[in-house]
């Protein structure tokens, strides 16, 4: 087998156990409604061109799924979403000139965090 896979679209999958929940608490999250809802339990955000953050009605597997989200100013994020419910992200992690990150739970289980590259 040679050469690179082509990737061009990607998926991240999270499940809840009540799709309403998800959908609301990840729209507090996100900052915004869903996409789209193309089958009933599952929602989906596209949260780069190609790239989505997808929601599914299903029994959660706790600490079996992680997911980090790039952003361009950590601690701005982190105060953004200090209050909201069921979510409390650790104290940031600095690797020294490469990631600055902070990893918690949402409330259905599933390890979700925040990064920022550093320069």
């Amino acid at each position: 087998m040679t050469g690179a896979m082509d990737i061009v679209q990607s998926v991240m999958q999270l499940r809840v156990p009540d799709i309403g929940e998800g959908v609301e608490w990840y729209r507090q999250v996100l900052g915004r409604a869903p996409d789209m809802q193309p089958v009933e339990g599952v929602a989906e955000w596209e949260i780069l061109p190609g790239s989505w953050f997808q929601v599914i009605e299903a029994r959660p597997d706790p600490g079996r799924n992680r997911v980090r989200l790039g952003v361009n100013n950590l601690e701005h994020e982190i105060e953004r979403l200090r209050e909201t419910p069921g979510l409390e992200l650790a104290e940031p992690v600095v690797l020294e000139g490469i990631i600055v990150y902070a990893d918690g739970e949402d409330p259905f289980g599933n390890r979700i965090g925040l990064f920022q590259v550093l320069d």
